[in-house]
């Protein structure tokens, strides 16, 4: 009975899960919705977007204390099927494929190495949604 319960929690009471955590499979996660220019971010500052001046102190903070990863390595690592991650892992992502992120966004993201996710919103393409 004992080993039928050692069974239980080892396999359902989340053990797996804290053993990854503990050995490195964990990542932060930072998501924008999008990156405007300095000039018009006047325009959006009660959004949730914010200027390139900010996104660059942002991107400098985060190569300065974290190895700054794509997600689709989190993921992998996280699923067993790639390297465990380094120890202080971040991935970038940006909703919603404003065109923001290919002109105020990419050009910050490169000057500091950092790669990125963008997610878009396919309905938006053509107008739909």
């Amino acid at each position: 009975m004992m080993k039928t319960t050692m069974h239980w929690v080892v396999r359902h009471g989340g053990l797996p899960y804290l053993m990854r955590a503990h050995l490195g499979s964990r990542a932060t996660i930072v998501s924008y919705h999008g990156v405007v220019s300095d000039e018009d971010w006047r325009d959006w500052e009660t959004s949730d977007m914010v200027s390139v001046s900010a996104f660059r102190r942002h991107l400098t903070f985060y190569r300065r204390h974290y190895d700054v990863i794509p997600l689709r390595r989190v993921a992998d690592a996280l699923a067993g099927r790639g390297p465990k991650l380094p120890r202080r892992s971040l991935a970038i992502t940006l909703d919603d494929g404003y065109c923001n992120n290919l002109h105020c966004a990419l050009p910050v993201l490169r000057e500091h190495d950092c790669p990125a996710t963008v997610f878009v919103t396919t309905g938006f393409l053509d107008g739909t949604v």
